[in-house]
C-alpha cells in the first residue's frame, strides 16, 4: 500500500512536532500538544489521528517545521530522529518491552520513518 503526499505530509508533520517538542508525552502516557488542554490521544497511532483531524493544529505546526527546515541542522536533526524511531520499534519486539506497544503503533513507526526517509529523499540531502 502506498501512502499519498498528504499522508506523508501529515506523518512528516506530526514527527517533526515530536522532534521540536511541540507534542509531549504525558505522565499518563498521553500525548498532547503543547498549549493545548486536550490530549491528542493515549497511543501513539491515536495521537497521529487526533493531531491529523484538526487542520489548525497542522497549519500551527507546518508554520513552526518551516522555520525549522531553515535551519542548517535540521535535516540532520531528522536523521538522527529516524535512528530514535527505529530504536524504538525495535523495543516494541523486545519480549520485555513488547506488551507497551499496540500493533497501530508499530505500524505508527514505521510510517514515521518511510515519511522522514521520504523527506530526507525529496530534499536530497544523502543521509
Amino acid at each position: 500500500m502506498r501512502e499519498d503526499s498528504e499522508e506523508l505530509q501529515r506523518l512528516y508533520l506530526f514527527s517533526a512536532a515530536n522532534l521540536l517538542g511541540l507534542i509531549e508525552r504525558t505522565d499518563g502516557k498521553g500525548y498532547l500538544l503543547n498549549g493545548s488542554p486536550q490530549p491528542l490521544g493515549r497511543f501513539r497511532r491515536e495521537a497521529f489521528l487526533g493531531f491529523s483531524n484538526d487542520r489548525n493544529r497542522l497549519g500551527e505546526v507546518q508554520s513552526e517545521v518551516q522555520k525549522s527546515e531553515g535551519e542548517e541542522d535540521w535535516f540532520m536533526q531528522l536523521g538522527r530522529h529516524i535512528t530514535t524511531l527505529e530504536t524504538t520499534l525495535e523495543g516494541a519486539f523486545d519480549p520485555k518491552r513488547s506488551d507497551q506497544f499496540l500493533s497501530l503503533d508499530i505500524y505508527q513507526l514505521n510510517a514515521e520513518i518511510r515519511a522522514l526517509r521520504n523527506k530526507l529523499r525529496v530534499e536530497d540531502v544523502g543521509l
